[in-house]
């Protein structure tokens, strides 16, 4: 496939959305791993996960949450949100071949939404013309039955970018698996018992340190997630 020009489409190896490194600092200075502020909030510890790494925007009842428990500002918070909304940086590419269908078409935003029954407001149209939104697939299939033009034809920048972001998520779930494999080739069968035996008298961090792992080992040792097979007796 033919690689993205740097017109079309920001760079891919950048995160879809800025990286909220002033959480991760903030959670890190109180000592707060990812599965307490699940704990405390109700936010899914793998979305706290895709906040820092910049795989996805946090919501506004996530953040209102987060500053809650925090105690700090929003603004102090999330800097890099705001920063990022100066910026004004698209984080979709924009559909310039949907904006040249409709020009070559004589047709204005506002006329495009409303000849096309698409039933969305012309702003829509701006955003996905600029970037700042993805068009849904209902809203797609519309505009291309309207253009008499397919998938490929009308959004090829979509197209090529969500292609290419499946392979970046692709090779980051092979990374993934390939750390915790790496993390239960340390630990032997007697030793997971032994964590499992251990969970309620140590942290964490001290159990990893106990047995050379990372404190998120640990945490998947004690939830299950790695070593199901193995049952200590009072889980049989």
């Amino acid at each position: 496939m033919k690689a993205l020009s740097s017109c079309d489409r920001t760079s891919l190896d950048r995160p879809l959305f800025p990286k909220c490194i002033t959480l991760q600092a903030t959670r890190l200075s109180h000592s707060v791993s990812r599965h307490d502020i699940q704990e405390k909030t109700g936010i899914n510890e793998g979305y706290i996960y895709q906040f820092e790494q910049g795989k996805c925007k946090p919501w506004p009842a996530a953040i209102a949450k987060l500053c809650s428990l925090f105690e700090v500002a929003q603004l102090d918070l999330f800097p890099e949100l705001e920063e990022s909304r100066k910026s004004c940086e698209p984080p979709y590419p924009p559909c310039k071949t949907l904006k040249a269908a409709r020009q070559d078409a004589g047709l204005s935003q506002f006329e495009l939404a409303f000849k096309s029954d698409i039933g969305i407001s012309p702003q829509y149209i701006s955003m996905f013309e600029k970037g700042h939104r993805k068009p849904w697939v209902s809203v797609s299939e519309k505009l291309c039955a309207y253009f008499e033009l397919t998938q490929d034809e009308l959004f090829p920048e979509l197209v090529e970018w969500t292609d290419e972001y499946n392979d970046l998520l692709l090779s980051d779930r092979i990374r993934k698996q390939k750390k915790e494999n790496h993390y239960r080739s340390k630990l032997t069968e007697i030793q997971v018992l032994k964590i499992r035996d251990l969970g309620n008298r140590y942290t964490r961090t001290q159990l990893g340190k106990m047995f050379g792992v990372s404190p998120q080992a640990i945490s998947d040792v004690l939830r299950g997630i790695s070593w199901p097979h193995i049952k200590g007796d009072d889980q049989e």
